[in-house]
């Protein structure tokens, strides 16, 4: 043991004066040096065919005579650099979209793009146009008030962030409680700035204090100003094992306008999500959500929009479109649970998964299977159907589509 000791020290020895004698075998520190500046992004060619329910009365609200089928190219970038503290960070989206009897159009659009300055690892301000990403729901965040609601068919989409300032500072402790965090915002709502975040011009504030406490992330969040309803919120996420996590967020909105066939009022809401995310011993991943939103519309009043629609009111289908009937979870209670299956039987690089959403209200779902492939470097293969189900005025039943087929190339650079 002694003799192989001391000859690996002289070996090493050997080799660090070879390395000092030898200029052309220098080891160059700039080769690994972080680069002030990074580039990347995807490029996505799509195409849907749906399955049209001309039966459906918000089908006429919406469409006369719609193709059948659409497509869309969608190219994403995402830039930064970084030097003396200062980073400046941009993400856009240039989307083509198009049908068969009609002209393309093009959006260019910028979802991110904001400064930040950070002195060290602990405090950090942005300002410009970001994401804030607040709340621990998978599909749902009620507690996310400075962002816009995620599409439920995919919730991992990127979403098109608001301009506002915003900051953070971050301390360590040892004990129970390990990370104390508080993230400051301020923004301004007017025709030209962040109209989505309220009804009125003016300031507002809000804020998010984080917790690492007894190894559970606990977030309290809380929004006000001039242009909306005070709200208030609170959130949670806990590693039970190393392969099950629980999460929740509660929110209560104040002074939120609720638009009905009948009039309008304003109510106070209350939101929340219980959820879970478990993995299997076999790479089977579970994710299930319950959503309450209890401004959300009864299934007296879903079956009064339909008849709405039915009727002459239907002549004015702007009114009815600009409520929130027709939108993504307009009632009150859901039901979300997606199950993916990494590389069953030993096939490599192959994940099919599938998701359910289901009004537990007036019992109607959505079905959605889907396979992806990444076996070539740097690309997505994907193909997925989207099924409707649900009885005469239920939401999915009533759906302008009774379901859909949608395959897409995603090429990531």
């Amino acid at each position: 043991m002694k003799k192989f000791v001391k000859g690996g020290v002289l070996a090493l020895c050997l080799l660090y004066v070879s390395a000092v004698q030898c200029g052309e075998y220098d080891f160059d520190l700039s080769e690994i040096e972080k680069k002030p500046y990074s580039v990347g992004g995807s490029f996505e060619l799509k195409s849907n065919v749906y399955d049209y329910d001309t039966s459906s009365p918000v089908f006429g609200l919406k469409y006369d005579n719609p193709d059948t089928a659409d497509y869309l190219v969608d190219l994403r970038l995402n830039l930064s650099y970084e030097a003396g503290g200062l980073k400046y960070t941009v993400k856009s989206a240039s989307k083509y979209f198009g049908k068969a009897d009609e002209s393309p159009y093009t959006d260019v659009s910028l979802m991110e793009h904001y400064v930040s300055y950070s002195s060290d690892v602990s405090f950090r301000v942005d300002a410009g146009k970001k994401t804030m990403k607040w709340g621990k729901g998978y599909a749902y965040n009620p507690a996310a008030f400075l962002d816009r609601p995620k599409n439920i068919d995919s919730p991992e989409d990127a979403l098109e962030g608001y301009t506002l300032v915003s900051g953070e500072y971050t301390l360590s402790f040892l004990g129970a409680l390990k990370t104390l965090s508080f993230n400051p915002a301020a923004y301004y709502v007017d025709d030209n700035w962040n109209r989505e975040l309220g009804a009125d011009d003016g300031v507002n504030f809000a804020g998010k204090l984080y917790a690492l406490l007894y190894d559970t992330d606990i977030d309290l969040m809380f929004s006000g100003g001039e242009s909306r309803g005070d709200r208030f919120g609170a959130d949670f996420s806990r590693n039970i094992s190393s392969n099950f996590e629980i999460h929740g967020e509660y929110a209560k909105y104040y002074d939120v306008q609720r638009l009905s066939v009948s009039g309008s009022d304003t109510v106070d809401s209350d939101n929340w999500i219980i959820g879970l995310r478990y993995l299997t011993e076999n790479e089977i991943t579970l994710i299930a959500e319950f959503f309450h939103k209890s401004s959300g519309y009864t299934v007296d009043e879903m079956k009064e929009f339909y008849a709405a629609a039915d009727s002459d009111a239907a002549a004015f289908p702007g009114r009815l479109l600009s409520m929130p009937y027709s939108k993504n979870n307009p009632m009150r209670n859901y039901f979300y649970m997606r199950v993916s299956f990494k590389e069953p039987a030993g096939v490599l690089y192959f994940t099919p998964a599938v998701t359910l959403v289901a009004n537990t209200d007036d019992g109607s779902f959505s079905l959605a299977p889907e396979a992806v492939y990444t076996g070539v470097t740097n690309y997505e293969f994907k193909l997925k159907a989207v099924l409707m189900n649900g009885g005469a005025d239920s939401e999915y039943g009533e759906k302008t589509a009774d379901g859909r087929i949608e395959a897409s190339v995603t090429y990531y650079f």
